[in-house]
């Protein structure tokens, strides 16, 4: 369960911030809550700002959040309109499954994801953000 927590902790902190200054890509407000069931206490709610290209919602690949843990595949991606979902499997030390689903609005969008781990702990993280501006992503 420990793993579990900490691998969702690093996963909620994918797509980090990069350098944040005026410029012509996106700068969006992003909020971050994780729910654990038999936690003693409830986490607070994340929120940091993350410059993403501009127009990065017409990009397929930004269907769904990204993963740089190696060990983990997004599968089952499916994009309807204004909504995505899919499913995600990791292996190695930290071994999950999970699913998630997004739906971006006009300068919204909002999400969740929920993970499954071996040992039979579960993990639900809800996002939504908005832009809040302009800045120059790092390419």
């Amino acid at each position: 369960m420990k793993n579990l927590f900490f691998c969702m902790l690093a996963f909620s902190l994918i797509s980090s911030a990069s350098a944040l200054a005026a410029g012509s890509d996106e700068l969006w407000e992003v909020t971050t809550k994780m729910e654990m069931p038999g936690m003693p206490f409830a986490m607070p709610a994340q929120t940091r700002n993350i410059c993403m290209e501009k127009d990065h919602a017409k990009d397929p690949n930004y269907a769904v959040p990204k993963n740089r843990d190696q060990d983990c595949k997004m599968g089952d991606v499916k994009v309807s309109g204004n909504k995505s979902s899919w499913t995600m499997k990791c292996d190695g030390m930290n071994q999950m499954t999970g699913e998630g689903e997004m739906t971006r609005g006009d300068g919204t969008y909002s999400g969740k994801t929920i993970m499954h781990a071996k040992d039979g702990g579960e993990m639900k993280m809800v996002y939504e953000g908005k832009r809040v501006g302009t800045c120059q992503a790092k390419k």
